[in-house]
């Protein structure tokens, strides 16, 4: 079915990413929002297949889309391809729901666990399980200006500390 599958907009708001479906195949598409260049990013479905995630780094410089397979890096704003790391280890068969950034290394955060690769050579540096989800609707916010992660659920509000399970504090 064609349409939008993910949508992600860049730290300083001057990048949409749209991970969307075409009758071909699904793609990355990078709206330059102040200069209005559109730039599709180079997948395809064999390589990618369902998309599960998309995500900026800090700067906005760098974009990673993910399906369950695979994680591609992408340099901005030329689109070009900076990295493909292959997902070897994933219990969950679902891609990563959403990334970090940090230095030289990219977090992968799965349902079940996260993954660390190194930016420039795709190695696996870590892999650690996650403690179990609670149930109900969770949302994950990130505001890098504060360095935190916001999570809402249900009853309550968590604020972790970016990049990692630590809470900083709780409200209900």
């Amino acid at each position: 079915e064609a349409g939008a599958k993910r949508l992600r907009f860049s730290p300083d708001s001057q990048f949409l990413a749209v991970g969307r479906f075409t009758d071909e195949a699904p793609a990355v598409v990078v709206f330059d929002l102040r200069s209005g260049d559109l730039n599709p990013l180079p997948l395809t479905p064999a390589e990618h297949g369902d998309f599960t995630s998309l995500g900026f780094s800090d700067d906005g410089r760098l974009l990673a889309a993910a399906g369950p397979r695979q994680i591609d890096v992408f340099e901005l704003p030329r689109g070009s391809r900076r990295l493909r790391i292959v997902i070897e280890y994933n219990p969950d068969r679902d891609g990563p729901q959403r990334f970090t950034f940090s230095g030289d290394r990219l977090e992968a955060w799965f349902y079940t666990h996260r993954q660390v690769y190194h930016l420039r050579t795709g190695k696996l540096l870590a892999q650690e399980a996650l403690p179990p989800r609670q149930p109900g609707i969770s949302w994950s916010i990130r505001r890098p200006d504060v360095r935190q992660d916001i999570v809402i659920r249900n009853d309550e509000v968590v604020f972790h500390r970016a990049g990692s399970q630590d809470i900083l504090r709780r409200h209900r």
